[in-house]
């Protein structure tokens, strides 16, 4: 709390000492702030007085109101059973930028003045941050800079720009180097400087410029080399002459011969850490040793090193020295024994078990591993440890070498002593009640070996015990090693000691929310799900953050319990930031199978203040290949633009006070112009949609959709046609992933079903019955094994046409197609239709190689008058390279069927992919190859492989 809240709370309680008890019955509020937080103010003082207040109590009520950061002003008095309250709140920043005529980038300091979008609009702030800009300026050469403020308001909130008026400045003339090395050496250096000639004289850019010589001159082998500034000549008011001393010292030169297993680079990048480690000092020796020190590090002794120095001078009179290694590579020494001595309660097989199940692969494999040979005795030293010998030694290893050095025998000492026990566990400040649920937690239990390494977990396990029945502010009092293990004179017996500060037991009364001035309360309201009296923990409190972060609405959230003394429960403070709520985007691009294209888009997260959501996005592409089109429309080469417009508009909590909490409308709406296998379509779409999520597993949805279909330019009569198709479509999932964007563990599962006929909206006439059912099934794994994730993701679909009557003529005969089969009244519309691409596509084949039918047709070519299916299957072994990089093969399996289902005679590809993770999703790039080619007879042997561009990934 600042010093001016500091002085409203003693204010506050100075004016209330002086005033008698009495029932406050009515208030009168001056507010100054946004209408939303001054009816938020008025709503709550009217809950506060109907609920009961008297003027002994205003202090307390008073005093948790001033907990909102957003509070400037506060002030009250009394007149008999009338409260009078004055309050006024922070504007808030709306933007903030700084205006200049120069190169300076003032994007950083922008960033960090304290004036972002949505922070409170400060006196003191605003006055700091010219400061700061001026001394960013004046750091940068102009010092004479000056700053004109220009604000302007609306609705509450504040736009600022700092006029940045440079004035005179100083220039660089001259930049002069000081060194006692060889001019010519020095000239080609010097001519770094050159840049800052006739430019502002900046001196950051100059101490950076300084640092990266230093650095770049160590790279060089000028390890004893040191580079400074040195006070400039003011030449007038309007130039300077820098001044930059430059000492080269020798160049150090490196070369290894005999060297295999290490590289030339390897060596000379161990070599120059060493060396800078030490300030640049070394000799011959230290070189030497640090060379057969690599070697032994990754098991390979008895490595010859002989180092000798070749020193002179070049043309322009640099000196030089030249350190040549002579390399004769040593072996691996063989373990020949393993030994222990002095074990008595693990016998040598588990001890040995144990040496062999921590080693590394070098020891594993029987070779001498000198670093994890020392580590093993801390290793053994924790094993007994946790059985109970608290006074164990284990002796560094005993290294004994034959004559040769081929082979070492290794041997540990142990002395054992003796076991302690635990005979009980004693707790003080834990509620009775409590104790044996505790016991049962903890990894040290009575009558058992004394377990010291897990004694802090045992502690932190009985405090978060503590805080899951609403003890919130439970915390270990932190005692003496000796006072919380204490044993017998023998050490055999021992009693674990946990003392706990117990603090209050939390429960909700009300919240306390700040910082908002968008968004409306009722925002934040409702994502919390707790009732009066209700106990809080840590976990629930963090929930909420969760629940809140998730909402897209604040740069940050703070959120603590606070003791409300009047009503002796506790509030939770709410403190949120808001962030920018709209964005827009402008991305041109290329994908493998769209072409290029132009994309643009917008969104607004927080329309009303109410978190509901609106999108626009319209994209262009064109093609720059024919192959996802059949024979005719590849051989016309069309050129013709595809295009879409979509937009969204979602509500959160749709009709809450009939429906619940948490269910989410979406409207959308698109009109599109895309290019098939078979044909164009124009497309007008129209999908409301209602989604609920049950709990942090299951959710399911409800769609409507209804389309305008016009297919034109078809190879097909029958797919030059107009369509109208309304359906529903009902989905579950089952989402058990420990991250949607990217997973490392869990399950996915998902099931829709649309249904589309004439009570949906669906074309229904003498031409074409519009009457089928399309399910889909979507099911992914995630395992994690080390740096490694297996990825799977299986899916399925089956879709079936009730039109299936057969047309008939007058004389009651079948009515034949163009191609000879019977007629019915009504197909699946080819739009319609399973076909592996998006997300679905098998990796290494094209479109029109991968949803070929068993008949060598496209399934676009053919007419769903009864069935279809597609089947796809997708394993990745995905390696984290980095935290944003992943790779690893893959193998895709898929086909599509008509009529009758085979799912084993799928198609397959193997390939490599390459992820970028950003905090949206990931960026792929995948390339595919068939692990079997076939010839078609229209299109000759399919292609080898292929190259997938792609966002997103299972």
């Amino acid at each position: 709390m600042d010093l001016l809240k500091i002085l409203l709370a003693s204010f506050i309680l100075i004016s209330l000492s002086s005033v008698s008890a009495r029932t406050i019955e009515t208030f009168d509020l001056s507010c100054t702030g946004t209408e939303a937080k001054c009816l938020d103010v008025r709503s709550d003082l009217e809950s506060k007085i109907n609920g009961g207040l008297d003027s002994s109590a205003i202090k307390d009520y008073l005093n948790l109101v001033l907990y909102d950061n957003s509070i400037s002003k506060l002030s009250f008095n009394t007149e008999d059973s009338k409260l009078n309250i004055n309050i006024s709140f922070y504007k808030k920043v709306e933007s903030f930028k700084i205006l200049h005529l120069t190169e300076v980038d003032t994007t950083a300091i922008e960033r960090l003045v304290g004036l972002s979008e949505g922070s409170f609009y400060k006196k003191d702030v605003l006055e700091k941050a010219k400061e700061q800009v001026l001394n960013y300026f004046i750091e940068r050469g102009y010092t004479n800079a000056s700053i004109k403020l220009q604000t302007s308001e609306k609705d509450y909130r504040v736009s600022i720009e700092f006029n940045v008026t440079t004035g005179s400045f100083t220039k660089v003339k001259d930049i002069e180097v000081v060194s006692k090395s060889p001019e010519g050496t020095i000239s080609l250096i010097s001519r770094r400087f050159n840049k800052f000639q006739n430019k502002v004289w900046n001196k950051i850019d100059l101490k950076f410029e300084v640092e990266r010589l230093a650095a770049d001159l160590f790279n060089q082998g000028y390890f004893s080399s040191t580079v400074s500034t040195l006070e400039p000549e003011i030449i007038n008011d309007s130039f300077v002459k820098l001044r930059v001393k430059i000492d080269l010292g020798d160049k150090n030169s490196f070369s290894f011969h005999g060297n295999n297993i290490f590289t030339h680079q390897e060596i000379l990048l161990g070599l120059k850490e060493s060396i800078k480690s030490n300030l640049g000092a070394f000799s011959e020796e230290d070189l030497r040793t640090l060379v057969v020190k690599m070697y032994e590090n990754i098991g390979i002794f008895n490595t010859d090193v002989s180092v000798y120095r070749n020193l002179g001078t070049d043309k322009d009179g640099q000196s030089f020295i030249n350190y040549f290694f002579n390399i004769h590579e040593g072996i691996k020494i063989i373990t020949n024994s393993l030994s222990f001595v002095g074990n008595i309660d693990f016998s040598i097989e588990e001890i040995r078990k144990h040496y062999y199940d921590n080693s590394t692969v070098l020891a594993t494999r029987g070779f001498l591993d000198l670093n994890y040979v020392n580590s093993f005795s801390s290793l053994l030293r924790e094993k007994y440890l946790r059985s109970g010998y608290v006074q164990v030694d284990v002796s560094k290893p005993r290294i004994t070498y034959n004559k040769l050095r081929t082979r070492v025998d290794i041997e540990y000492r142990i002395k054992e002593r003796q076991k302690a026990n635990l005979e009980r566990v004693s707790f003080n400040g834990v509620p009775l009640v409590f104790r044996d649920d505790i016991r049962k937690l903890l990894t040290n239990k009575k009558n058992k070996p004394v377990n010291v390494l897990e004694v802090d977990s045992d502690i932190d396990k009985t405090v978060q015990f503590l805080k899951s029945k609403g003890y919130f502010f439970a915390v270990a009092n932190k005692l003496k090693s000796k006072d919380v293990l204490i044993y017998d004179p023998s050490f055999t017996i021992a009693n674990l000691n946990i003392d706990i500060n117990l603090g209050d037991k939390v429960t909700f009364n009300d919240a306390l929310i700040s910082g908002y001035s968008k968004t409306k309360r009722i925002v934040i309201e409702r994502e919390m799900e707790f009732s009066q009296g209700e106990i809080l923990t840590p976990e629930k409190v963090q929930d909420l953050k969760n629940r809140l972060t998730s909402l897209g609405l604040f740069s940050s959230i703070e959120i603590k319990p606070l003791f409300d003394k009047e009503t002796k429960n506790y509030n939770l403070l709410i403190q949120v930031q808001e962030k920018d709520f709209g964005t827009a985007f402008f991305a041109p691009g290329y994908r493998t199978d769209i072409g290029y294209k132009v994309s643009v888009g917008t969104n607004y997260n927080n329309i009303g203040g109410m978190n509901r959501i609106g999108t626009l996005r319209a994209q262009v592409n064109r093609r720059d290949s024919y192959r996802a089109f059949d024979a005719r429309r590849r051989s016309e080469e069309k050129d013709m633009l595809e295009f879409y417009l979509r937009g969204n508009l979602t509500e959160p909590y749709f009709v809450p006070e009939l429906f619940g909490n948490k269910l989410e409308a979406d409207l959308g709406f698109s009109v599109e112009r895309k290019r098939y296998y078979e044909f164009d379509a124009d497309r007008l779409r129209i999908s409301p949609t209602l989604s609920k999520k049950f709990n942090d597993f299951f959710s399911a949805s409800l769609k409507y959709q209804w389309e305008r279909i016009n297919q034109y330019d078809a190879t097909s009569d029958i797919n030059n046609d107009d369509f109208n198709i309304g359906g529903i479509t009902p989905g579950v999932s089952l989402d058990f992933r420990d991250d949607p964007i990217s997973p490392r563990r869990g399950s996915f599962f998902s099931l829709s079903v649309e249904f589309a006929n004439k009570f949906f909206g669906s074309m229904d006439n003498d031409t074409i019955k519009v009457n089928y059912y399309k399910l889909v099934s979507r099911n992914r794994f995630y395992y994690p094994m080390g740096n490694f994730v297996f990825a799977l993701s299986a899916s399925w679909g089956v879709q079936k046409n009730f039109a299936n009557q057969t047309k008939v003529d007058a004389l009651g005969n079948p009515i034949l197609d163009a191609d000879g089969n019977i007629q019915t009244e009504g197909y699946i519309p080819s739009i319609k239709v399973f076909r592996l691409n998006g997300v679905d596509i098998v990796r290494g084949f094209a479109e029109d190689e991968i949803n070929i039918l068993l008949n060598d047709t496209d399934i676009g070519d053919t007419v769903i008058r009864d069935k279809a299916y597609f089947a796809n299957l997708k394993f990745e072994a995905r390696y984290s390279v980095t935290d944003t990089f992943v790779m690893g093969p893959f193998l895709d399996a898929g086909r599509v069927f008509v009529d009758k289902f085979q799912p084993l005679k799928l198609r397959s590809a193997v390939g490599l992919t390459l992820k970028y993770i950003t905090p949206v999703g990931s960026l792929d790039f995948d390339y595919g190859v068939k692990t079997r080619r076939f010839r078609r007879d229209a299109q000759g042997r399919e292609s080898f492989g292929r190259f997938h561009l792609s966002i997103g990934f299972f």
